[in-house]
């Protein structure tokens, strides 16, 4: 499966936050899952795991972007 385009704001439906990280990763990692603004014509909506350089708050308002491997999530 190839990259596919997603639409670039989204809202955090819910979060954590990883204290302890595995060895390579420093902590902590702020993580989520935001649905996506704007769906596919007559499809469900689009829900993506994103990470934060800041703790998310679920219902936050998020602008995404896309860095390497990784889908970062900025507070609108």
């Amino acid at each position: 499966m190839g990259p596919a385009k997603v639409d670039e704001r989204g809202v955090v439906e819910t979060h954590t936050t990883i204290l302890v990280t595995p060895e390579g990763f420093d902590p902590p990692i702020h993580a989520g899952i935001v649905r996506l603004a704007v769906p596919a014509k007559d499809k469900p909506p689009v829900r993506a795991l994103v990470r934060s350089a800041e703790p998310l708050v679920t219902g936050q308002s998020v602008t995404l972007s896309a860095e390497g491997d990784v889908l970062w999530a900025r507070a609108n």
